[in-house]
């Protein structure tokens, strides 16, 4: 659909170069001669680069991914939330065409692909540079933010459920590894993110650059890598003596003689070039990213802000807790459950029901706003499918009721920012852009319903639809301004779905049905454990898993491949994401 809305921009472009040229005829005589008006030819050579522009335009988005203009920020960076609606649209079951589906999954992949090669994916710490400032996503702002890794981490493993490609999981793994080395608090938080620019030495610490950290020059590779290895890296990392910034990303010549490492090409072709085999070149680049990756870590950190912010904590913990989940890894989980912790004992008022925003050496004071108390609920339903703690599902109940009350619109839906409790503050204001971070109402929608699920509370699933129903754009605007909230709508179009593994929670064939439950793609579906004293029982001492559609459930089954052949079987939307929309335009 991008696709096709820049195509539409360039032939409109088209017909005014055209009605251009009507008017240059009218209004000049002919020249006998050339059987031209004066003027003519140039402007048939604007309108045949017009043509050129729209033919090169497809096969822009083919390299690059569909998902972004030519020039434009990545969607990392400048719409995060789209990556989630593609991905969303990639689904099996996702309800569009099959054409449309595999398109949307084009485009997933191919954008989370030249991310991860690209000069803003850090290739020796892990993580994700705050933006490209090129065409080519080569040569990056050089901060690192908490909320693009969250946010990150979750794209990448909706790409790894959906095509299974380790190199997703892969990069995912990498950028959690970052976060919990370089910002996680001993104490369980999250700091918020790291500077772009940073001392040139440590002698002379006023003098500093941005990306001073992360460039290289070749005589620094080469004090430090063997010949073998200075080769295999510089081939696939396109470095080049005089620096590899492309012209016109380094206005004030700060990367002449630097190299920002991306991957210019793939392994098997560094091979091909070495006349190595793809294992050999393989090892001697992780043995070259060792040995960097040490050296680097001498040099002048970039600063630290070490802010504990509640907002970004609950996108990763969230992250964290997926992790756990899909990629079959403990170790993830016990990082999101120390957060949540952290925030429960230094942020949270449990009496009065108080979120505080934010934390440096002591809660700030500031009260959470919606986004602080929706995001940490997303977070903790996240963390409570990946342990089945039910104190985080009690504890995200509980900060949707008090975001009800907070931030709701009574008369007209979606939630306010502010609270309107500060005298101050003189317009309440609602977030309508699903930007580098999404909006509150956004993420309101799809924890009301995912509740809704877990719980079988009708009165939740209301909320989400009043909510959804505030926002109930048309899905052209709608797709760019909100992609989230356009997601909602299109899960607002089917029951709610929820399945329930009952069993013992260290049994191996409880593991098994969750595992089965975990290896494909399924936003629509909520995942609970049946606690003792419920109605869903194991049966004959085996574990069960119940599928519920619409609050009723259908008969267990004990088998992991009968699980997935039931999950697979799940009945599509009963309408489409557009038509969804429409409907909800009209208040329910």
């Amino acid at each position: 659909d991008d696709h096709e809305h820049h195509e539409h921009e360039a032939a409109v472009a088209l017909r005014v170069v055209e009605r251009i040229e009507v008017d240059a005829r009218e209004r000049h005589p002919v020249d006998r001669q050339t059987g031209h008006a004066a003027g003519d030819q140039l402007l048939k050579d604007v309108a045949a680069i017009v043509r050129r522009v729209v033919s090169a335009l497809g096969q822009t988005i083919q390299e690059k991914g569909a998902t972004v203009r030519v020039g434009d920020l990545p969607p990392a960076q400048g719409d995060p939330a789209m990556l989630r609606l593609v991905a969303r649209c990639a689904a099996a079951d996702s309800g569009v065409s099959e054409a449309s589906r595999r398109r949307a999954l084009e485009m997933l992949g191919v954008t989370l692909r030249k991310m991860a090669m690209g000069g803003m994916h850090d290739a020796l710490g892990g993580g994700f540079h705050r933006y490209a400032v090129d065409g080519t996503w080569h040569v990056p702002h050089f901060e690192k933010m908490l909320y693009d890794q969250a946010q990150l981490v979750d794209a990448y493993l909706d790409g790894f459920l959906l095509t299974g490609e380790e190199f997703f999981a892969h990069t995912a793994r990498g950028v959690l590894a970052y976060v919990r080395r370089d910002l996680a608090s001993p104490a369980g938080g999250f700091h918020s993110a790291e500077d772009a620019d940073s001392s040139l030495t440590d002698e002379r610490p006023e003098e500093h650059a941005e990306g001073a950290f992360y460039v290289w020059t070749t005589d620094e590779l080469a004090t430090l890598l063997t010949p073998d290895e200075l080769r295999a890296w510089s081939e696939h990392y396109g470095v080049v003596e005089t620096g590899n910034a492309p012209p016109g990303s380094d206005p004030h010549e700060e990367f002449v003689g630097k190299n920002i490492f991306f991957a210019a090409c793939p392994e098997s072709q560094t091979a091909t070039v070495m006349e190595r085999s793809v294992e050999d070149v393989r090892a001697l680049l992780e043995s070259a990213r060792a040995k960097l990756f040490t050296a680097r870590a001498r040099r002048p950190r970039p600063h630290r802000d070490d802010k504990v912010l509640t907002a970004w904590n609950g996108l990763m913990i969230g992250a964290f807790a997926r992790a756990a989940r899909f990629l079959g890894e403990p170790l993830h989980a016990e990082a999101a459950r120390r957060a949540a912790e952290f925030i429960r004992r230094e942020l949270w008022d449990e009496p009065s029901g108080q979120l505080g925003r934010s934390w440096l050496d002591g809660n700030s004071g500031i009260a959470g706003f919606a986004d602080d108390y929706v995001f940490l609920a997303g977070g903790l339903l996240d963390l409570y499918e990946a342990a089945f703690d039910p104190a985080h599902l009690a504890w995200a109940i509980r900060l949707m009721d008090e975001a009800e009350v907070r931030f709701a619109d009574p008369a007209r839906g979606g939630l306010f920012s502010s609270d309107g409790r500060d005298p101050t503050v003189l317009l309440r204001l609602k977030e309508d852009h699903d930007g580098a971070e999404p909006a509150a109402s956004s993420a309101a929608v799809l924890v009301l319903q995912r509740l809704a699920a877990l719980t079988d509370r009708e009165d939740l699933l209301a909320r989400a639809r009043r909510h959804a129903a505030a926002f109930a754009e048309p899905p052209a605007r709608q797709a760019h301004a909100m992609p989230l909230m356009l997601a909602a709508h299109a899960q607002l179009a089917r029951p709610p779905a929820k399945l329930v593994v009952a069993g013992d929670a260290d049994a191996s064939d409880t593991a098994a049905l969750l595992a089965a439950a975990a290896g494909e793609f399924r936003p629509h579906l909520a995942v609970a454990r049946a606690g003792e004293g419920d109605a869903l029982r194991p049966v004959e001492g085996r574990a069960a898993a119940y599928l519920c559609h619409d609050f009723t459930c259908q008969p267990p089954v004990t088998d992991p491949a009968e699980l997935r052949a039931l999950l697979d079987g799940a009945p599509p939307p009963s309408v489409s994401p557009s038509a969804a929309l429409l409907a909800a335009q009209t208040p329910q």
